[in-house]
């Protein structure tokens, strides 16, 4: 009679969950990302993790950075709607298993969660599965990621070729990095004149290639898409064998760039003050709205 009279007081309903989430080892919540909640016992679990992973690193810090960045990969991919059910982690395991050159590794990182493979796989294998297809799958083939700087850069052009003079005014208007390059024939090399050669093409056979049919003055028809970047070029002058040229040079998205982005939609609650000050001290995680 005394249990039956208080088994459903508030406050014994609140104590009795807490001393289960004890017992049971569940570990007190110190976020959510999203739907995901990260427990104390997740980062101690990914901490040893990432020790065995790379020997010798902060495995607090690595943890941490990978139960939030993972936690971030799979809320995009389901906002994708994009499934990340068991059956597609147990074969996502199966393909870890069967890829790595370090079985031992592998034995070792499941060890940390002993019996508990559902842990294992959330832990471990639903990030990294949802970072795979997102880096490579989602990103390289979703052609509206970079329509924005493919457009820029055809304006860029459509002004450059209608007024090659004022190439440089261009570049500038359309928030390009402008260069003045000397492209060497025999030396297969690119050096800066004036700005940078960082966001050049491949190599300089490239550039020859599209410089090669232009008057002096000219601008190239066609935009150079090529080592990350989106290249306009104005052909200047020949220099015995070799290419004086400028260069109007947009960047392609990132996949860093874009994974933030898309992260910025995902709600992040911390839980604890200990963790927030953690949080802002990492470097990455300046990307992260606390």
């Amino acid at each position: 009679m005394f249990f039956g009279k208080y088994v459903s007081s508030p406050l014994f309903i609140l104590a009795l969950v807490g001393v289960i989430a004890v017992v049971s080892g569940c570990g007190r919540d110190m976020a959510t990302v999203g739907t995901i909640t990260i427990t104390d016992k997740d980062l101690a679990q990914r901490s040893r993790v990432e020790d065995i992973m790379h020997p010798g690193g902060n495995g607090r810090q690595a943890g941490t950075a990978a139960l939030i960045k993972g936690a971030l990969a799979v809320e995009i991919l389901r906002a994708m709607n994009r499934s990340v059910d068991d059956t597609i982690l147990e074969d996502e395991a199966r393909r870890i298993e069967q890829a790595t050159s370090a079985p031992d590794t592998i034995a070792a990182v499941k060890a940390v969660f002993g019996r508990d493979t559902k842990k294992y796989l959330n832990q471990v294998v639903r990030p990294t599965y949802a970072e795979r297809i997102l880096s490579g799958d989602v990103f390289p083939n979703a052609k509206e990621i970079q329509r924005e700087r493919s457009l820029q850069s055809i304006a860029l052009l459509n002004d450059a070729l209608k007024a090659p003079d004022a190439f440089h005014a261009a570049a500038k208007r359309y928030g390009a990095a402008f260069a003045r390059l000397h492209v060497a024939a025999r030396k297969g090399t690119i050096t800066a004149l004036e700005g940078s050669d960082r966001l050049s093409p491949g190599p300089a056979e490239m550039i020859i290639r599209y410089a090669y049919s232009l008057r002096p003055g000219e601008v190239c028809p066609a935009i150079i898409n090529d080592n990350g970047v989106y290249f306009v070029m104005r052909f200047v002058k020949r220099d015995g064998k070799d290419y004086i040229v400028e260069s109007a040079s947009i960047p392609r998205k990132t996949y860093e760039e874009w994974f933030w982005e898309r992260a910025g939609a995902i709600p992040i609650k911390v839980k604890s003050q200990a963790f927030a000050e953690e949080l802002r001290a990492a470097p990455w995680a300046t990307h992260l709205k606390l």
